[in-house]
């Protein structure tokens, strides 16, 4: 057992000599110092992976409604951080409105957060590799809502992962097609393509990214 060393007449129980409130050196216990370090936030980090995901509509007419999907069953079973989102055309004028959401589950409905509409919003040229694709220029929609970042988790009482969704329509700009891609990127626990016997990082703690 260790000794605790102490000065007399420092305390205000030296001073004032309150009763009860002196406990002799003999009588204190020491012990080592007992570390303990939580490893869920470790391990969610240790997973961590980054990743694109683009929905493409393409060949859409005039006057179309479009829609592109993405569904998070073929992802890992985790919580998932939308970092940013970009949606390109090759014909600016072409798309009347677009909105990028994520897809609820069962009656979850859908939740966007990016919106664009030609009447009010902008656009600009922008060159850039599309899946691994040559370098092509493209029109980049601006957003009048985006709401990034945002995370998804497991919905509704299905407990299942929502997925993503593209969807707008077209102007009547008469002959020929129009092609639209969104580009999202994120950021969850996992490998892109799971497969059985992967962990699952639902309950871990989440970094605070």
């Amino acid at each position: 057992m260790a000794k605790i060393l102490s000065q007399a007449g420092d305390s205000l129980a030296d001073s004032y000599d309150v009763a009860g409130s002196i406990a002799g050196v003999d009588d204190l216990v020491t012990q080592d110092v007992q570390l303990l370090h939580e490893m869920g936030g470790t391990i969610f980090s240790e997973r961590l992976r980054s990743q694109t995901i683009t929905l493409a509509a393409e060949g859409i007419a005039q006057n179309a409604n479009f829609n592109a999907t993405f569904d998070f069953d073929d992802l890992v079973d985790s919580p998932v951080r939308i970092l940013g989102v970009q949606v390109v055309v090759n014909v600016a004028s072409s798309i009347q409105c677009a909105q990028v959401s994520v897809a609820g589950v069962g009656a979850s409905g859908e939740m966007p957060f990016f919106v664009h509409d030609h009447d009010d919003d902008d656009h600009g040229f922008i060159r850039l590799s599309v899946q691994g694709n040559a370098v092509a220029t493209y029109y980049f929609l601006s957003a009048r809502q985006i709401n990034v970042p945002t995370l998804i988790t497991r919905t509704g009482d299905e407990s299942q992962m929502p997925g993503l969704v593209l969807r707008g329509f077209c102007t009547g700009f008469g002959a020929g097609t129009v092609n639209i891609t969104s580009i999202i990127h994120i950021a969850r626990a996992g490998f892109a393509t799971p497969v059985a016997g992967d962990p699952r990082s639902h309950g871990l703690p989440l970094p605070s990214w």
